[in-house]
């Protein structure tokens, strides 16, 4: 997990560092929004006197990968030139572009007004032009929920919901895992469903999932729609339905780490068979 962070920070810091790119290399670029107009040096040659050694382009434009769309999560809050992103376990604030209808300013003056900030789970893009938001997943202030500390590994998807409260979990264990609170209220009564569908349409993606014990069904349907949860005031880019013992429930969903349900493998032929 932690490489994968020195990654993205270094895809992020390459990026950035375009922005500084000129038809001079020798003279740094004065401002964070410059455009990177001109072509990439070519690279530096080798060693004469070392013909091992490895080429490295003297522009960093030459070295950005096509890094396309990545997921992150962080801190947002207001700099002096505008957005600030930190990515969670690390220290660099890099400036974002807030390109869906000023959806970021938006959601941070709500919760966390110009002085405060957001813990935010989203989708960028990195390419010529810096960071630019494509999707926020959610947004809410900064200390009022677990934020970087939520742990989101192995989990494909997570929604939730009130009146009566209750979570869901999509794993990558290929377990659909509902969460009630017990009827005393002391703990957390989980119930397992074995995966057992997904089904895909534009903009929505229904995952059912049957208890292996007494037959029952689950079914989660998951719609890519923005809205406010109305117990944390949070802001969450899906809306969930949630389908169980002849019940409907609604609440909001956010994604975990994973990208994809890892396909069911098959039972280990055993030894000598």
């Amino acid at each position: 997990m932690k490489n994968g962070i020195h990654i993205c920070m270094a895809i992020l810091l390459m990026a950035l560092a375009c922005l500084s790119c000129n038809d001079e290399p020798q003279q740094q670029g004065s401002s964070e929004t410059a455009q990177a107009d001109s072509q990439p040096e070519q690279a530096v040659s080798p060693d004469a006197a070392n013909p091992e050694s490895t080429a490295e382009p003297a522009n960093p434009c030459a070295m950005l990968p096509d890094a396309g769309r990545l997921r992150m999560r962080g801190t947002l809050q207001y700099g002096s030139n505008g957005l600030l992103f930190t990515q969670c376990n690390a220290s660099d604030a890099l400036p974002i572009n807030d390109n869906a209808d000023g959806l970021l300013a938006e959601q941070l003056l709500r919760m966390g007004n110009e002085s405060g900030s957001l813990y935010v789970q989203l989708d960028v893009m990195i390419d010529n032009d810096g960071m630019s938001l494509e999707q926020l997943w959610r947004a809410s202030p900064t200390g009022r929920s677990l934020g970087c500390r939520e742990d989101l590994s192995g989990l494909l998807l997570l929604a939730r919901g009130s009146e009566p409260y209750w979570g869901v979990e999509v794993r990558g264990s290929r377990v659909i895992a509902l969460l009630m609170p017990t009827d005393d209220g002391s703990g957390i009564d989980e119930t397992l469903y074995d995966f057992s569908g997904l089904r895909r349409e534009p903009g929505r993606t229904i995952y059912t999932g049957s208890n292996p014990v007494d037959g029952s069904s689950i079914e989660l349907d998951v719609t890519e729609a923005g809205s406010v949860d109305s117990e944390s005031g949070d802001w969450f880019g899906m809306q969930a339905r949630l389908g169980y013992s002849g019940g409907i429930h609604s609440g909001v969903a956010w994604p975990g780490e994973l990208a994809e349900m890892p396909e069911e493998q098959p039972d280990p032929t055993p030894a000598g068979e």
